[in-house]
């Protein structure tokens, strides 16, 4: 036995065969190369073994879908005509959203707040990634500048 034999938890056959380690008793390596072992891994993932792990995945997705969309039915089918935020922090986060995707010229800087010189966009609250996202998705694919409020309640 080795020195480190105590510490050392047992491994099972299958982990022995994906890493590669040589089992002492038969002398065999199991090493597998390039293809065959991508093939083996592939093999492992769509066995029949691992059907009912996939079939009961989407079972819980779809469940999980239909429990979301009961109890958020409502406003999920017109997201741009709710106001999550009952305060005027919130109204304010909504407002800096929508004026820095419909106005704004640069992607780092907030013109809508501290008049004449504007604000860096992280200090405004208006949810920078999401909206620098809606902002040049609107210049180069398709303008959604209307519905920013609807996208903001669904992504974030």
């Amino acid at each position: 036995m080795g020195r480190f034999a105590y510490f050392c938890p047992p491994i099972s056959r299958f982990q022995q065969y994906s890493l590669g380690c040589t089992s002492a008793a038969s002398g065999k390596s199991n090493r597998m190369k390039g293809v065959e072992q991508i093939e083996q891994t592939l093999h492992n993932l769509a066995s029949p073994k691992r059907g009912h792990t996939f079939w009961g995945l989407v079972i819980v997705m779809v469940l999980a879908s239909l429990l979301i969309w009961a109890n958020h039915g409502t406003w999920l089918r017109s997201p741009n005509e709710v106001m999550f935020a009952k305060s005027s922090d919130g109204l304010k986060n909504y407002m800096t959203t929508a004026w820095f995707v419909q106005h704004d010229s640069s992607y780092v800087h907030f013109g809508g707040m501290a008049y004449p010189f504007g604000d860096h966009v992280l200090f405004t609250d208006n949810q920078p990634i999401l909206c620098v996202a809606i902002k040049w998705w609107s210049q180069h694919v398709f303008d959604v500048r209307g519905q920013t409020i609807g996208i903001l309640h669904l992504f974030w």
